[in-house]
């Protein structure tokens, strides 16, 4: 027996457990779904709030970032009699999650066996290439109003594409930060942060000239260097990170050594401040205005192996909750475990479920020795090689651990990588790929051991797969900017249109609404009076009594009643003749509202000739009076069959012929008659007035014309009309690629 969660919130009792489960992961909103197939009721039903799937970290966040426990989970609740899992998802979501599958069988003695569904998400690499020529097209629309004080608009547009990935190094002072994304970068240039007063935000990127950007008030300043000089680079920062004159933002160009982050990818490194630090707040507001400008950063969070109880990570969330960052697949770095026995490093990967570190969602928990990291890349890594060592203190510790770290056995040796808090799949894919190093290849395996290959990989597997999806997803965001500032721009004008019409607006157009309000009412008034005129002379009550008379005598002699219903009152009486007025008062009222239109069109002319402006402008407007298409005044469907059942029933009922049927089958013709002589004049007025609305509107934009700056404007408001137009298209095509699609050939087949 097992307790299965359904969608009754209530908990059930099965004999047999429901082992088919549909797993549903969106990679472009990091959300996870999950659906058990009821036998019972032969239907997929959605885990309610308490069950263990419904919880947030099963739920929310990267696949990677969860499957591990929810899998535990769900065989735990769901696994007794074996499970079957369809998930749906893209292809490489699919095949990690394959892969994750099969080693939890294998190290579980357990057969899950899972499935593709026909539904799946695109791959990001596939909806990429699309979103770019999309966002190109929109961009090249853009571009014409880049000028003044639109431009900012504009770029912020543009930003919500921008292909950089920054990486926001963050932490407390003292673990190492700096020295961290020396060895990420393969330069020792970052000085060490020893005054959390004075420390400055620095922005790294990965270029071919060596370059320093800062500012001292509002004046910008730069300084260029030789490839090759770390020294001098490293000396320059460190004095002006203590000058207080220098503004919170330092930016570094240099080529980075030796890094995986040198490929493919545009990185930029943040060395960010801590939560100790006194000014930290004034260097938040400038790291912010960084990443506004990027799509989502990954960041990293650098501790030490004392920290990794404490809850200084929770600190680091809410203060940087609100950047733009994806904190949901947040690195956690554990610098300086060099220092750490392997014992020790073992106990706390064993028990890493006790450490205060390891409550909150992260993309992975990663131990380095970044000095080991550091030395591991330079052109002369021997440990007794202290030529190209800035930091003294730095070589005395690579050469005091570099014989653990350059060797891959002996009870001694160091490999940080081996006490990852990873997916365990992925944890023993990489190790086996460690153990495949040249063992005379001792680079390498300085590289490996420290930690800092593992963590360049996670952060380039970042870019390639998650950095996309959330560039996907900007793109909705650039689509709505786009709109956003092109219907801004739309209302803009149009005030300032509706403002000056105002002001410009003759005599003419008042009278023409005048004229119009007056004749429309009197008009409708006329075509009412004048179809009931028609009926009164088209309806003779006196021939459809003689013509029933007669053929009741005929049936009479037949007895055949229904004869005379059926075939004679109701097709020959009132079918033929409501579908014979029905064709005659659409025909009489087409012919009135078509008269009534050509008199509109002189009374138009009349107030136009005799208002004040040129006799140039008068001919204008009169030839577009006069060249305006009458509306097509439409017919309308009528139907009256299911009334005539009372006439029926009346009939059947006396079964005789008398005064009350002959009044009855008066009454309804009447009706009927009426109903479509209000039917149709409703029609053809409502005809009228648009058509009037449509005269009105050329009348203004002719006129519109007549004043240069408001045809110019009306000229924009088009064009940003059909631009918003082309923006949405793209907007809602954007949509559609994210969104879930069926395999057709697995569906056919």
């Amino acid at each position: 027996m097992k307790i299965v969660w359904y969608n009754t919130k209530k908990y059930f009792l099965e004999k047999n457990c429901m082992t088919e489960l549909k797993i549903r992961y969106n990679p472009y909103e990091q959300k996870t779904e999950y659906e058990i197939y009821s036998k019972e009721k032969e239907s997929w039903i959605t885990p309610v709030s308490d069950s263990p799937l419904a919880q947030t970290q099963h739920t929310n966040g990267t696949l990677k970032g969860h499957i591990e426990d929810s899998i535990k989970v769900i065989d735990k609740v769901y696994g007794g009699n074996g499970l079957k899992i369809t998930f749906e998802g893209t292809d490489s979501d699919f095949e990690e999650f394959g892969e994750y599958i099969n080693y939890f069988n294998e190290n579980n003695a357990k057969s899950i066996e899972y499935e593709k569904a026909k539904k799946y998400y695109r791959n990001a690499s596939e909806v990429l290439p699309l979103l770019e020529r999309s966002f190109s097209e929109v961009k090249n629309r853009l571009e014409k109003y880049r000028t003044g004080e639109t431009a900012k608009e504009i770029e912020n547009c543009l930003d919500a594409f921008n292909p950089t990935i920054p990486i926001c190094a963050m932490g407390l002072y003292s673990v190492g930060k700096s020295a961290f994304i020396n060895a990420i970068i393969g330069r020792e240039v970052l000085p060490s942060a020893t005054d959390p007063t004075t420390a400055k935000v620095y922005k790294i990127s990965n270029r071919e000239k060596c370059e320093i950007r800062y500012t001292i008030g509002s004046e910008k300043k730069t300084e260029q260097f030789k490839n090759g000089d770390e020294a001098k680079i490293h000396d320059f920062l460190k004095e002006i990170n203590s000058d207080e004159q220098v503004g919170d933002l330092i930016e570094v160009d240099v080529p980075f050594v030796r890094s995986i982050l040198s490929k493919g990818y545009d990185f930029v490194i943040y060395d960010t401040p801590g939560p100790d630090s006194k000014s930290n707040a004034d260097h938040l507001q400038v790291l912010k205005n960084c990443l506004e400008k990027q799509t989502n950063g990954l960041p990293v969070f650098v501790t030490e192996p004392k920290g990794m109880d404490k809850k200084s990570l929770g600190e680091i969330r809410n203060m940087f909750g609100n950047l733009k960052l994806d904190m949901q697949n947040i690195l956690i770095v554990v610098n300086q475990a060099d220092g750490t026995g392997n014992d020790e490093l073992k106990n706390k990967k064993e028990n890493k479920g006790q450490l205060e570190i390891t409550r909150e969602k992260s993309g992975g928990v990663f131990f380095v020795s970044s000095i080991i990291g550091i030395g591991a890349k330079k052109d002369n890594f021997d440990k007794n090689n202290d030529s190209e060592w800035i930091n003294a203190s730095y070589f005395g510790e690579y050469r005091k651990n570099y014989d653990d770290f350059s060797t891959t056995e002996g009870k001694f040796a160091k490999s940080l990588y081996k006490y990852n808090f990873m997916i365990e799949s992925e944890q023993k894919a990489y190790c086996e790929e460690a153990e495949k190093i040249d063992s005379s290849d001792i680079r390498e395996i300085l590289h490996y051991n420290s930690g800092i290959h593992c963590v360049e990989k996670a952060i380039s597997e970042y870019a390639e797969k998650y950095a996309s999806y959330n560039k996907c997803r900007n793109s909705i965001e650039f689509f709505e900017k786009a709109s956003n500032f092109v219907t801004k721009k739309i209302n803009e004008l149009s005030g300032k249109l509706s403002a000056d019409k105002k002001e410009v607006r003759t005599e003419l157009l008042k009278e023409l609404g005048k004229k119009y309000e007056e004749l429309k009412n009197a008009y409708s008034t006329e075509s009412v009076e004048e179809n009931d005129k028609h009926l009164n002379k088209f309806y003779n009550k006196k021939d459809n009594d003689l013509k029933i008379l007669k053929e009741w005598d005929n049936c009479k002699k037949d007895n055949n009643y229904e004869k005379l219903i059926t075939e004679y009152i109701k097709n020959d009486i009132v079918d033929a003749f409501l579908k014979k007025w029905h064709e005659e008062i659409v025909t009489f009222s087409r012919e009135f509202w078509i008269n009534k239109t050509e008199d509109y069109k002189k009374e138009c002319v009349k107030v136009i000739t005799g208002s004040e402006i040129t006799d140039e402008q008068k001919k204008s407007l009169s030839e577009i009076v006069f060249s305006a298409n009458s509306p097509e005044f439409t017919d309308k469907p009528f139907t009256f069959e299911s009334d005539f059942k009372v006439v029926k029933k009346l009939f059947w009922f006396i079964k005789r012929l008398n005064k009350e049927l002959f009044s009855k089958i008066d009454t309804f013709l009447t009706t009927k008659c009426g109903e479509q002589n209000t039917g149709i004049q409703k029609l053809h007025s409502e005809e009228f007035n648009e058509w009037t609305v449509r005269l009105e509107s050329e009348l203004d934009k002719k006129m519109d014309e007549f004043n240069e700056q408001l045809r110019k404007w009306t000229e924009e408001i088009n064009d940003l009309e059909s631009n918003r137009n082309f923006i949405e298209n793209h907007l809602n095509e954007s949509k559609r690629l994210l969104e879930m699609v069926i395999d057709k050939e697995s569906e056919n087949g």
